[in-house]
């Protein structure tokens, strides 16, 4: 593909996700606030403190292969290889499965040794580890993937867009009949499991009509060997993921074992509006990727560098004005909507949306990293930015309370965009000299 064809295919994409994404975002609001005013931010807290945990262990254990199959199936069918791409789509297949129902195992296990740091009750404890069942049910990764590498994007969107809108009318009803705790959570996790079953049917479907070569059973030791390095890029895209999900979920658990319930109800508020700015970003992440993979396998790097700043730029300057958005109205925003109990939340939701701005200008370096093969330098990077997170969270929480939350997601953002800013341009120097 030309550079000229290359950017309208890369917006077309964003833009299918982008209207898939704002469309759940908003959906996702407007389940958030029917829960808020059933619940309150005690028990609003203990659910996001549930779903934050099982989250956090889901991507702890369960191996983030999309990344693998993207990667590794892009060079195969750059390759004209159907079969060894059938194969890695066999390998990511075996991946999901497995990690799934380790994970769940160990997640529903350690949440009855958690609970008293968390101040679970023994009715809390039990549900928090039946939620676990969201985790053996996750086999979205490889189906992700594929659906990705062949530009099914709008079916991606329609998933979001469903499952989001089938959520929504859920909530309402549970709210409208007023409905306790349990239910909500339990609409929670069922919208979860839809997600992950949906995304599974549509690319086994695809895969059925591709034919000959779209699925191939094979050996790991194959698989393994006709592509080197693919157990390295496997181990270190999983614990890269595991780092990046104390700053995305693992935070929710932290002010709430801090800050108690009340506390975490807020934050969750504050992380639910603000992804208002943050779901566009993934959208344009999950459609750059692939173009990336390809750009740096055809040794493209002006057009791949061309791609970085210009995606970085115009996302940002449009995230920068939603962000002002937040601080002219927010505060009525929040009253209006979940509730004067939630007002308390708009600082924080100044600060964690202000780190979003930061996160969506420098959106590309993850993805562009990945394509480089260089997620060993990028692991090395999350892990001194997220333990820099994971020690001044604490601190900055008992020092300026909630706030704290949003100032150390802040600082988190700057230290990782700039430390990936200068390993990217030092590895693509010395892959070019």
């Amino acid at each position: 593909m030309t550079r000229q064809g290359m950017l309208p295919h890369l917006l077309r994409n964003a833009g299918v996700l982008l209207t898939g994404n704002t469309v759940s975002s908003l959906f996702g609001v407007f389940s958030l606030v029917a829960m808020a005013r059933a619940l309150g931010p005690e028990q609003l807290g203990t659910l996001a403190i549930i779903q934050a945990y099982a989250s956090t262990m889901g991507v702890l254990f369960n191996f983030q292969s999309w990344h693998m199959v993207v990667k590794f199936g892009s060079d195969a069918l750059a390759r004209d290889d159907n079969r060894a791409f059938g194969r890695l789509v066999f390998f990511g297949t075996l991946l999901d499965a497995s990690s799934a129902l380790l994970g769940a195992g160990i997640a529903a296990l350690a949440a009855f040794a958690l609970a008293p740091l968390l101040g679970w009750d023994e009715s809390t404890t039990h549900v928090a580890a039946l939620f676990c069942i969201t985790i053996a049910l996750d086999l979205s990764g490889t189906p992700k993937a594929v659906l990705r590498i062949f530009d099914r994007f709008s079916e991606l969107a329609m998933v979001q867009v469903v499952v989001a809108v089938l959520k929504f009318i859920a909530v309402l009803f549970a709210l409208f009949t007023d409905a306790t705790f349990p239910v909500f959570l339990a609409i929670t996790g069922a919208a979860l499991i839809l997600n992950h079953l949906l995304l599974l049917s549509l690319a086994w479907h695809l895969l059925r009509q591709r034919g000959d070569g779209a699925i191939r059973p094979a050996s790991i030791r194959e698989t393994v060997r006709e592509n080197p390095g693919i157990w390295q890029f496997v181990w270190t895209t999983n614990l890269s993921s595991g780092l990046g999900i104390v700053t995305k979920e693992f935070d929710i658990v932290i002010v709430g074992g801090l800050l108690g319930s009340n506390a975490a109800g807020l934050y969750r508020v504050a992380r639910q509006f603000a992804s208002l700015l943050s779901r566009p970003l993934e959208a344009l992440y999950h459609a750059v990727y692939p173009e990336l993979a390809r750009l740096w396998a055809s040794k493209d790097v002006s057009t791949f560098r061309s791609l970085m700043v210009r995606g970085g730029l115009g996302a940002g300057s449009v995230a920068v004005g939603l962000w002002c958005v937040f601080w002219l109205w927010g505060e009525a925003l929040l009253g209006l909507s979940v509730g004067p109990g939630y007002v308390s939340a708009w600082p924080v939701l100044l600060w964690y949306s202000m780190a979003l701005v930061v996160g969506i200008f420098g959106f590309s370096l993850e993805p562009a990293g990945y394509a480089m093969g260089i997620p060993q330098k990028m692991l090395a990077v999350h892990a001194a930015s997220t333990l820099l997170y994971v020690v001044i969270l604490p601190q900055l929480l008992w020092t300026s309370g909630l706030v704290g939350a949003g100032i150390a997601a802040l600082i988190f953002q700057l230290t990782w965009a700039t430390t990936m800013i200068v390993v990217q341009r030092k590895s693509s120097t010395h892959g070019n000299s």
